[in-house]
């Protein structure tokens, strides 16, 4: 089976697939030097994860919108509009207070961190076929976003997306922590079993897809569900959503150029 890499099996290993598990292999060889630096470097832990990484991430989508005249010319009301939009809704849920304004912002947040897992999911299934086993796929990968998402919002936790307080209003749903749980490793173990059966029937697995999965499952499951820890949560869910995004970018140029050539 030929594997459905982006660009190839190096870059996409390496700057796709293989951040949150060599971010996790460092925590739990280094937890306690890691769980220092919070202390005693927090600036730079920040500037490195957050304005290196996080917002650097978000950045280098200019070069791939506002940066490309064909772009802006051929979608200039998307561009210019969704600012504006933006703006102006921001300013609305600001009149009901910075906690509103600052908790939609939050789940928005979220919503983008759970799409890109998806996202990523579905461009290593685009040979397969629309059948009950990428469907599977489908639902492992959004159980494995939203379930840590639903456990932080009825678990206080000892860091924050944005702003102190914010999913505090969530508390006040059902528990409903038993049954989600139970879903979440019933959902884990019918994956588990279906990508051993399907490789055992075919003999062929999809190693990035595979592996974008199991990343996803276990990046967000201790980073939000096992460590409770800013510096922690921090460091596993920034790394292994900004460096792939800056990656798929910087790999779309390269193909591009090749094609113009």
């Amino acid at each position: 089976m030929k594997q459905p890499w982006i660009h190839n099996a190096k870059t996409d290993w390496w700057f796709i697939l293989s951040p949150p598990f060599l971010v996790l292999l460092i925590i739990f060889l280094f937890q306690k030097q890691i769980q220092g630096l919070e202390n005693h470097y927090s600036f730079y832990t920040w500037l490195f994860l957050i304005v290196f990484v996080d917002v650097a991430h978000v950045y280098s989508t200019l070069f791939k919108t506002y940066f490309v005249k064909g772009e802006i010319r051929k979608n200039k009301l998307l561009y210019l509009g969704i600012p504006v939009l933006s703006w102006i809704l921001g300013m609305i849920l600001f009149q009901f207070g910075s906690l509103t304004f600052w908790s939609v912002l939050a789940l928005i947040a979220v919503f983008h961190f759970i799409r890109q897992q998806y996202g990523f999911m579905r461009i290593y299934a685009r040979f397969e076929p629309n059948n009950w086993s990428k469907k599977i796929d489908e639902v492992a990968v959004y159980s494995a976003t939203i379930f840590p998402m639903l456990y932080w919002f009825k678990t206080p936790r000892a860091f924050t997306w944005f702003v102190n307080n914010e999913f505090d209003w969530l508390q006040n749903l059902p528990d409903y922590l038993p049954l989600i749980t139970a879903l979440y490793f019933t959902i884990l173990s019918i994956w588990i079993i279906k990508t051993v059966v399907e490789a055992f029937k075919t003999k062929n697995i999809n190693i990035p897809k595979t592996a974008l999965i199991t990343g996803t499952l276990l990046s967000w499951y201790f980073g939000i569900i096992y460590f409770n820890n800013d510096l922690l949560f921090t460091f596993l869910n920034v790394v292994s959503h900004g460096i792939p995004y800056i990656a798929l970018i910087y790999i779309r140029e390269i193909q591009q150029k090749k094609i113009i050539r």
